[in-house]
């Protein structure tokens, strides 16, 4: 039975180390503040069987001893007797008896100073056992709630991995599409640059042309300024051909009166007048054409007048027009520089933005990766995620299984506690059996009270006390050879609810048996007194 015990209360030790171990482990850090908890309660669980295990062995080893004695005492008080109601004188035999009970009396007062000793620390190790163990329950409670709050948590933190997946499953789907637009994109810059820089070597150009025809412009102006001031002077010059025409015109008129009066006097000469008259004939003819020419002269000036009138107007429109012409391509020419400008910082924010959008493509190549290895990541957490929820069950289960240790842990104590209380109301009982039985020894009652005590205060073979069970009702007294002889209850009862047995009175076959073998039972009662006592 005690191997029994002993190997349940290991048993109970050993699944309630690996509950708290598992506990320990899969709470972690939020149950850390119970470890050294669990470490006394270990300590207090291994204190208790040691102590619940010395406390039954040492009481059955004291009690077998006393039970071997008190057999060999019944042994010799129910022979002893017999004898001396036979008229066998045995004084000395009980001096010998007494002397051995004295010191079986020190012996046993001793043995019940440890027995409550023992009982005293054996109840204050239950009732520490008992506290550590509403400690350890108490523990118990806040693991499994931790516990369920981390299920609860697990399930939260899976339900937001599930999330995230799928997030992130969209985000490589719309970064794949990113990347397929980046670098589309970069295409299209590329030839966008490259047609601005075409743009640009052909604004060149025509910044290049429009400076010419800026500068072609002002000499222009300046050269029909030139030309003007020529006209202007060819007009000065025909006003002075007009004035000598006018003069030649007056030499001719004149020249045509001269003749005329020539003419008339050469008529007036007669025949010797007629070689002046010719002459004077040429000169009007001279004069006629001469003042027709100037005539001619004049009209033709008069139309050059005309022509140089209109074209100094006309010019004078030119000018303007030459003036704003080149205003004009002043404003077209600094437009012209203004985009040649603009077209250089555009050539440059387009080769920026295509060194932006390379980057961009292998940032975005990158991120994709990231992302991948961030979307297996998951996947790994959801699936340790999956176990942490199947430890968390397990733990639930474990820290059932450790509440139930803890109430088996109660029912042994409270058994320990019961075990402890008859194994003090026996020992009380056997130290008032023993005095009474020491106040007796001297007196002609000493054999009756001896084989009363031995009967009465026998051990049973189940270490149970005054309050055992059917053990106590019944002993049957050690056979001797051919002696026989037996003892059975007479029914009555001691103060610890025992059934005191008294000797029934010997049948003649019995006594007989007896007195014709005295010496054989007298050496086998010796023989067990020195085997018990010494």
């Amino acid at each position: 039975m005690l191997k029994k015990i002993f190997f349940n209360v290991a048993f109970f030790v050993l699944i309630f180390t690996a509950g708290v171990g598992a506990a320990l482990f899969f709470t972690g850090e939020t149950a850390g503040f119970r470890n050294c908890s669990g470490i006394v309660a270990l300590v207090a669980l291994v204190l208790f069987a040691c102590v619940y295990f010395l406390s039954f062995y040492g009481k059955n080893k004291q009690n077998k001893k006393v039970g071997q004695g008190l057999d060999v005492l019944s042994c010799l008080a129910g022979d002893e007797s017999r004898k001396v109601f036979s008229g066998l004188g045995l004084n000395q035999k009980i001096c010998v008896i007494e002397k051995s009970l004295r010191e079986l009396f020190n012996s046993i007062s001793l043995a019940s100073g440890g027995i409550q000793k023992n009982c005293s620390e054996s109840t204050e190790a239950v009732a520490g056992i008992a506290s550590t163990a509403e400690v350890i329950n108490g523990s118990v409670e806040g693991i499994y709630s931790e516990v369920r709050h981390l299920a609860g948590l697990v399930g939260d933190v899976k339900t937001k991995i599930d999330s995230i997946s799928n997030g992130m499953v969209q985000h490589i789907s719309r970064m794949e599409t990113q990347a397929a637009h980046v670098t589309g994109t970069n295409t299209q810059v590329g030839r966008i640059l490259e047609a601005i820089q075409g743009i640009t070597e052909e604004t060149s150009y025509e910044k290049a042309a429009t400076e010419n025809l800026v500068k072609s412009a002002s000499e222009g102006k300046e050269v029909f300024s030139e030309t003007l001031e020529k006209i202007a002077k060819i007009g000065d010059s025909i006003e002075q051909i007009k004035s000598m025409v006018a003069i030649i015109d007056d030499v001719a008129e004149n020249t045509n009166l001269l003749a005329m009066n020539a003419a008339i006097e050469a008529a007036h000469a007669g025949t010797m007048g007629k070689g002046f008259a010719v002459v004077a004939e040429e000169i009007r003819k001279l004069s006629m054409a001469s003042r027709k020419s100037s005539g001619d002269i004049a009209q033709f000036i008069k139309e050059i007048t005309e022509t140089i009138k209109t074209a100094v107007g006309e010019s004078k429109v030119m000018e303007e027009s030459f003036a704003e012409i080149e205003k004009n391509v002043g404003v077209v020419s600094d437009a012209v520089t203004k985009v040649y400008g603009k077209l250089e910082e555009t050539n440059d924010s387009s080769k920026q933005i295509l060194n932006t959008l390379s980057s961009l493509e292998g940032l975005t190549s990158e991120i994709l990766k990231d992302s991948s290895k961030m979307n297996e990541e998951s996947l790994s957490i959801k699936s340790v995620m999956g176990e942490l929820d199947m430890c968390s069950f397990m733990v639930h289960d474990e820290v059932q299984a450790i509440s139930l240790m803890m109430e088996g842990f109660k029912e042994i104590g409270d058994t320990v506690s019961l075990k402890n209380a008859a194994i003090l109301e026996n020992n009380k009982f056997l130290q008032d059996k023993f005095c009474s039985c020491e106040k007796k020894s001297g007196s002609a009652e000493a054999p009756e009270a001896l084989f009363s005590v031995a009967v009465e205060a026998k051990p049973g073979d189940d270490s149970e006390g005054p309050t055992g069970d059917a053990s106590a009702n019944s002993i049957s007294e050690k056979n001797h050879g051919d002696s026989g002889t037996s003892l059975s209850g007479s029914g009555g009862k001691t103060p610890g609810g025992d059934v005191a047995l008294e000797p029934e009175p010997e049948s003649s076959g019995s006594k007989k048996q007896g007195q014709e073998n005295p010496s054989q039972s007298k050496k086998l009662a010796e023989e067990d007194f020195e085997e018990v006592f010494f």
